[in-house]
């Protein structure tokens, strides 16, 4: 199994830098290059990006920069023109994730063998497993088929329900998948002479001559490719939250994986957070509904880090009442030195989220 850094995932902050590349730049070149050609496909998308290294950048006196989400969101609550832009950035992070999540291991089906090794561990501990995830590529299904031995074509046979069908474990993806999709219909003026294809430029000439509103999107279905842009006369506009600095900002997840994950929490004593500094809103807000906290593991690069997480967290959790055990050497090193083994030990064989 190898791994192919050149797409590795981006971090957010990375999604819309300006486009620096040189000669000595390594795999830097690769990851921009990949996202550089993902965000060609959408030139409203990547119109965005001079505004938004501008605002990123830009600070005066007491002003600060801005943050990408702060950046995001004042595109989305803007002008009619600029919504217009804002409305191909799900499409540009649905594609640039779905290739991630084939391209990031070359010759592999999940995310490489620290994610067999957590998983496997984790399944064979706990009589059940909540997995919830604010990321929006195929990582965790695909190693949740291969180390959890879930049914070849399962979920495709069983759509959105086989996320928390399984009694020994759930998968809660809170910010959407690159493979969920929710279909409109748009007005038949509008379809005119347009080709029936399933082709990207179809889907986008429509769009640009709407104004995507909640009200118009069906339910959440799972279509399992990111390349899937019309069904018949129904487009399908990708089921994932554009990342915005809004509390009001719900979820895009089922209602039903919502219960499921609630329901699970309530009994739940032990919890292990990776690569999280608990600031999403929608998170805490789902945190809200634990129980009593026993074991709290935090897993981040760096001690400070990890007493950030903590920190965010500290109102929908209650640490007062067990150890948290802070793993400061990032996720290779909690998997491969012993703070996976250790975090099992003191969790002693209780529910985990």
């Amino acid at each position: 199994m190898g791994i192919n850094w050149g797409w590795r995932p981006p971090l957010t902050k990375e999604l819309f830098e300006p486009k620096v590349m040189g000669p000595d730049k390594g795999l830097f070149n690769d990851r921009r290059r990949n996202v550089e050609e993902s965000l060609s496909h959408y030139p409203r998308a990547r119109s965005l990006r001079g505004d938004i290294a501008l605002r990123l950048s830009d600070s005066e006196g007491d002003r600060a920069a801005e943050t990408l989400e702060q950046v995001l969101m004042s595109f989305r609550d803007g002008s009619r023109n600029r919504f217009r832009r804002f409305q191909q950035v799900p499409f540009f992070l649905r594609e640039l994730l779905g290739e991630v999540s084939a391209k990031f291991i070359k010759n592999g089906v999940n995310s490489g063998e620290n994610f067999d090794v957590l998983l496997d561990n984790l399944l064979e501990a706990f009589d059940e497993v909540l997995f919830v995830t604010l990321n929006y590529d195929l990582f965790l299904e695909k190693a949740i088929e291969t180390v959890a031995n879930s049914v070849p074509g399962a979920r495709e046979a069983l759509g959105m329900g086989w996320y928390i069908q399984d009694p020994h474990w759930k998968l809660v993806k809170l910010h959407g998948s690159v493979d969920w999709v929710r279909a409109f219909t748009p007005p038949a003026s509008i379809l005119g002479d347009l080709p029936s294809d399933n082709v990207r430029g179809t889907a986008l000439e429509v769009l640009d001559k709407l104004f995507i509103d909640e009200v118009d999107l069906g339910e959440i279905e799972l279509v399992l490719k990111w390349d899937r842009w019309r069904n018949g006369a129904k487009f399908l506009y990708p089921a994932i939250a554009v990342p915005v600095d809004d509390a009001r900002q719900s979820s895009i997840c089922p209602r039903e994986h919502e219960q499921a994950a609630e329901q699970f929490l309530t009994d739940c004593e032990n919890y292990l957070f990776l690569g999280t500094r608990g600031k999403d809103n929608d998170l805490v807000q789902l945190l809200s509904k634990s129980g009593a906290c026993r074991v709290v593991g935090i897993v981040a690069q760096g001690e400070e880090d990890c007493k950030e997480t903590q920190s965010n967290l500290q109102e929908a959790l209650d640490f007062s009442s067990g150890p948290q055990i802070y793993y400061s050497s990032g996720f290779t090193g909690f998997v491969r030195d012993g703070g996976l083994a250790d975090f099992l030990e003191a969790s002693h064989r209780t529910g985990l989220t």
